[in-house]
């Protein structure tokens, strides 16, 4: 698979404390950025939580490219960071989307399983 592009928006939210007003302002932003994207192009056709319940994650098929609303580490941060942001990666057609523990690598354009 292919990044074709990504745009973000940080949060300096604590991974640990999903509960904390960072952390709900951050999980709103990303529910309002799933919900714009599903005006357009209808609901999404995979919800779910990647990588240990921290970042969650909705993506939708367009053609041979998927559009991925995801939630991550923020890279130039070290870690220090997350971000949301939207994704576009080329998903083939005939391929169905990456098992869940297999997301994040997806996301980075890296190989992975795809769930039958």
């Amino acid at each position: 698979m292919t990044v074709i592009c990504s745009a973000s928006s940080t949060s300096n939210r604590t991974r640990s404390a999903r509960t904390s007003a960072p952390a709900k302002h951050f999980d709103d932003a990303w529910q309002e950025a799933c919900a714009t994207v599903s005006d357009e192009l209808g609901p999404p056709a995979i919800t779910t939580v990647m990588r240990e319940d921290q970042w969650r994650l909705a993506a939708w098929r367009v053609g041979s490219v998927a559009l991925a609303v995801a939630q991550s580490e923020e890279f130039t941060s070290y870690g220090d960071l997350d971000m949301a942001a939207v994704w576009l990666v080329r998903h083939p057609t005939d391929r169905g989307w990456p098992a869940p523990p297999d997301l994040y690598s997806w996301l980075l354009g890296e190989d992975c399983t795809v769930a039958t």
